[in-house]
């Protein structure tokens, strides 16, 4: 089973969380959520990157869907509320932002204390991912994927350098229905395999048996220390 050294916060420690004997409700990708995260001790933090409505002069904010609203913090005030305590899982939900966001981690790394393997840059659009590994080999670069790929596939993400691969815990049980060809294939060509979002010990327990490095939870609670 997974422990919680194994767990990447999923959009920071949200929901129900209690402090001081008090239940308070977080909201995701908030710094309050990085904040209790830390508290708790995450090894990783995961959060939603996206172009700043106000133009590219701007720092990206932090959400994961376009439409949010409310107070939106900038990737910048998250960087800084982690203060390099824990690894950070960058997810880059517009492709148009992977430059800008590259230049703010060389500028955390360079200047405020942070090391280049707290980093891990991820996203669904993998031309981009492969972009991102060449320009700054030394990051963690994931390529998330929305379904099983042929094994052909992953072979062309590791020969351009894909460090992990991401997927879904429901791709993950289909993969293993059909003889875990996928997870074969990944660890042949040494990926690293993380899986998302998991908010149930029987899905944990499946995955982490499947050959899962680490998950994704909302739920860290579910999880022994």
């Amino acid at each position: 089973m997974f422990l919680h050294d194994n767990l990447i916060y999923h959009r920071g420690r949200h929901g129900n969380v209690t402090r001081d004997d008090n239940s308070v409700i977080v909201s995701e990708n908030s710094l309050q959520a990085f904040r209790s995260a830390i508290d708790e001790k995450a090894t990783m933090v995961e959060f939603d990157a996206r172009r700043n409505p106000l133009g590219k002069a701007h720092f990206p904010i932090i959400a994961h869907d376009a439409a949010s609203c409310g107070e939106t913090p900038t990737i910048v005030d998250v960087l800084d509320a982690v203060n390099a305590r824990c690894d950070v899982n960058i997810e880059i939900k517009d492709p148009i932002i992977w430059k800008q966001v590259l230049e703010l981690v060389r500028w955390y790394i360079e200047y405020d204390g942070w090391r280049p393997e707290q980093f891990m840059l991820s996203t669904f659009h993998h031309p981009t991912a492969v972009l991102i590994k060449k320009h700054f080999p030394e990051i963690c670069v994931a390529a998330i994927m929305d379904a099983i790929p042929l094994p052909r596939y992953i072979t062309m993400l590791a020969r351009n350098g894909i460090d992990n691969l991401h997927v879904e815990w429901m791709n993950a049980d289909m993969d293993m229905q059909y003889g875990s060809l996928f997870m074969k294939q990944a660890r042949k060509l040494g990926l690293h395999v993380f899986v998302f979002t998991v908010n149930d010990l029987s899905v944990a327990r499946r995955v982490h048996d499947w050959g899962a490095e680490r998950i994704f939870t909302d739920r860290p609670e579910l999880f022994p220390i």
